[in-house]
């Protein structure tokens, strides 16, 4: 089986760091991690639900929840947002109904 493996240097997730540092001191300046992983976030999601609306939704509902959660984040040198959220493909079944008892 093949799976998909994207490269992230060094200096990304250094990067990275220093954005999700930015935000935890001020929240004003999360933006550059909303402008990294939105397009991406709601992706995933869409794949998913196969619904805008619904994918909108639950896409405000993750970055809401990683702003919820920035400030007990804990630097481990990977990404902050799927980790911080708990982004996984089993708390996002086709379907709102399903989702929305997933937690999500």
């Amino acid at each position: 089986m093949n799976s998909f493996r994207r490269t992230v240097s060094n200096d990304d997730i250094q990067d990275e760091w220093s954005s999700i540092q930015a935000a935890q001191a001020n929240p004003a300046a999360f933006k550059p991690l909303y402008d990294r992983y939105f397009e991406a976030i709601f992706q995933f999601i869409y794949n998913r639900t196969q619904n805008e609306e619904t994918s909108d939704d639950i896409c405000s509902q993750v970055f809401l929840k990683a702003m919820q959660r920035l400030n007990d984040y804990t630097f481990r040198g990977c990404h902050f947002l799927p980790g911080c959220t708990g982004l996984q493909a089993t708390k996002l079944p086709n379907g709102i109904g399903k989702a929305k008892k997933s937690g999500w």
